[in-house]
């Protein structure tokens, strides 16, 4: 699956995107531990928490939760996965 990231990152023509896209995907992934098609909402929701209880900022943790998404919105559309997990999922509100 390193290779389907390689091919994300490729689409992004901002080398600040890439290096961001390529970190977050790397934490989540490392998180989450398994391949990518079999991430479920659960796994993200659960990420998502971890980050807050470890005291991410809001707009990292938003910024990693757009990246996850943007990532199986591309991989949905090239049949890689059968749906995004991330779609559900909700940003953290700021006030």
């Amino acid at each position: 699956m390193n290779n389907t990231i390689q091919k994300f990152l490729n689409t992004h023509v901002s080398e600040q995107t890439m290096r961001a896209y390529r970190s977050d995907i790397r934490s989540f992934m490392s998180f989450v531990g398994i391949p990518l098609d079999e991430v479920k909402e659960e796994h993200i929701v659960d990420y998502r928490n971890h980050m807050i209880k470890n005291g991410s900022a809001t707009a990292s943790i938003n910024r990693a939760l757009s990246t996850i998404k943007t990532f199986y919105n591309w991989m949905s559309a090239r049949e890689f996965v059968s749906k995004n997990p991330a779609l559900l999922v909700k940003k953290i509100r700021t006030y």
